[in-house]
């Protein structure tokens, strides 16, 4: 586990000296427009619906997350750090191990999937991000932007 978690944490490393300088400068305006690092860590719950087909509620401090099913009323307790959780359909708790594991695992996928689409810009400093500028264009509005 040690060496594990020593190849990841060089990884993240390795990431961060790739990454190009001008980028760096962007992620961190992007980050300080949405409200800064101090106030993201500080955030401690978020919860939103995703296009009407799932409502979720993160403690981010815990890794908590309730994800419930708008069309099929299903309901995933579970803790995306751990991959532990509970799964109800039809109102009842599901008990089949397999069906369970079946079940977690495609919540947390959604979890990844939803969350990516809500935070994505302030996850450009994430662990293991290489950034790199790529350059100024016209944005679609013919606006120069990086």
């Amino acid at each position: 586990m040690k060496i594990l978690v020593s190849l990841l944490l060089l990884l993240s490393i390795v990431a961060k000296a790739q990454s190009d300088e001008k980028a760096i400068i962007i992620a961190n305006k992007v980050m300080d427009a949405m409200g800064g690092k101090k106030a993201w860590n500080n955030t401690h719950y978020i919860s939103w619906n995703f296009f009407g087909a799932r409502k979720l509620t993160w403690d981010k401090w815990s890794g908590a997350v309730r994800i419930e099913g708008l069309k099929d009323s299903s309901i995933a307790l579970l803790n995306v750090n751990t991959n532990f959780g509970k799964i109800f359909r039809n109102g009842k708790e599901e008990t089949n191990a397999d069906s369970v594991a079946k079940y977690i695992k495609r919540a947390k996928s959604q979890w990844i999937n939803d969350s990516y689409w809500l935070v994505m810009p302030l996850k450009l400093n994430d662990n293991g991000v290489t950034l790199k500028y790529l350059g100024k264009d016209k944005s679609e509005k013919g606006e120069e932007s990086d």
